[in-house]
């Protein structure tokens, strides 16, 4: 028996639809390569010292800050990377030095009314993303980032301290119905320069900080504050109004204090001016005032 191949006609579909399939491909691959020449030339030629300059130019119109970048680059997909970021603000008691900062749009949102960024910054020893919405809102996160602040009028006091975690989610500016959320864990919290204040110690560790709390426009409710494995006990709850800056931001704590032994016997002394010891020595005090000059009774 034999077996006879049947020959196809060139007039047959399978054998039709061949050029039309090559030309598609053909087609598919200049658009590809196209597009390819296009990115390799954003790259290679966008203007990014021009957007530098627009950029910084931009900030100093829309607001009291100051921007410097020190270098500006496209990253893969289209977005900006930035290194050596310094924003300088009259209401921030140092300038912001960002390390390196990154920024890529959120392509979904372009599609709607409220298009965002995605963030990813490098600064203070540690890192921190966010993502920022047109109308202000936005969600951050950072981790490990080491901080060194003044607190009140005098310029000796201070904190020092690691964020470890935060998680915070609000809006910029802050606006009657914003609704805001923080979580924050801090690691080797310490007050410094507290011989100024008459203290034989200029240092006091707290340990870790614990912060959670929730607002309504600039009214924030203190839901947690806690305070453990220093030289001092802390549990608080209580109300923060937020002013035009920190120092300005008024607090309105109930705090137990419990000083553990290696506690700076001077500062106890100081302690008790305001509150009676109870038996196993906490102290139940009510902390008012600004951040820059705290009250205590």
């Amino acid at each position: 028996m034999k077996f006879f191949r049947r020959q196809q006609r060139s007039g047959d579909p399978a054998v039709a639809g061949r050029p039309r399939r090559r030309r598609s491909h053909l087609i598919l691959g200049a658009l590809g390569c196209g597009l390819l020449g296009f990115l390799i030339g954003c790259y290679l030629f966008f203007p990014t010292a021009a957007l530098r300059d627009l950029l910084t130019a931009e900030v100093a119109a829309r607001s009291t800050a100051q921007l410097q970048i020190a270098d500006l680059n496209l990253h893969f997909p289209l977005g900006l990377s930035a290194s050596e970021v310094v924003v300088t603000e009259p209401r921030l008691p140092t300038p912001l030095k960002i390390d390196r900062l990154q920024v890529t749009p959120l392509w979904l949102s372009l599609f709607g009314s409220n298009p965002g960024v995605d963030l990813a910054a490098d600064l203070f020893g540690g890192h921190l993303t966010a993502v920022f919405h047109r109308s202000g809102v936005f969600a951050a996160q950072g981790a490990n980032l080491a901080l060194a602040l003044p607190l009140g009028d005098l310029e000796s006091l201070g904190v020092a301290t690691t964020v470890r975690d935060a998680t915070i989610s609000s809006a910029a500016p802050l606006r009657p119905g914003t609704a805001s959320q923080a979580q924050v864990v801090l690691e080797n919290f310490r007050l410094t320069g507290l011989t100024a204040v008459g203290a034989k110690k200029d240092v006091l560790s707290l340990g870790n900080v614990t912060l959670e709390a929730s607002g309504q426009g600039n009214n924030f409710r203190v839901e947690k504050l806690s305070a453990t494995g220093g030289e001092m006990t802390v549990n608080g709850s209580g109300s923060l109004l937020l002013g035009t800056s920190p120092r300005s931001s008024r607090l309105n704590l109930s705090v137990e204090l419990k000083p553990a032994a290696n506690f700076d016997p001077a500062l106890r002394d100081l302690l008790t001016m305001f509150a009676k010891p109870a038996a196993d020595g906490t102290l139940k005090l009510h902390l008012t005032g600004s951040l820059a000059a705290p009250i205590l009774k």
